[in-house]
């Protein structure tokens, strides 16, 4: 049923993850993340600095892809995120 839905609107199946990862990026962190960390540092200040980190790795992502794709780069790309 999945599958004849999917082949319907003509995406394939997979994109579900995308469709999860987004999910989660847009709702599931912007409601937990800053009651998480004011729970834990007992700072809202602390939450709101989270939260605007959290918007600049946002909008760097696709600054660090394209110098990693110019300067054949991805590996330290990938090793920076550890």
């Amino acid at each position: 049923m999945l599958k004849k839905l999917c082949n319907k609107l003509g995406i394939e199946l997979w994109f579900s993850a995308h469709l999860a990862y987004g999910f989660v990026q847009l709702v599931f962190i912007l409601i937990v993340m800053p009651a998480f960390v004011a729970e834990r540092t007992g700072s809202f200040a602390n939450a709101g600095l989270a939260m605007g980190f959290f918007g600049v790795a946002g909008l760097a992502a696709p600054i660090i892809g394209l110098l990693a794709d110019k300067y054949k780069a991805h590996r330290l790309a990938l090793f920076s995120l550890v």
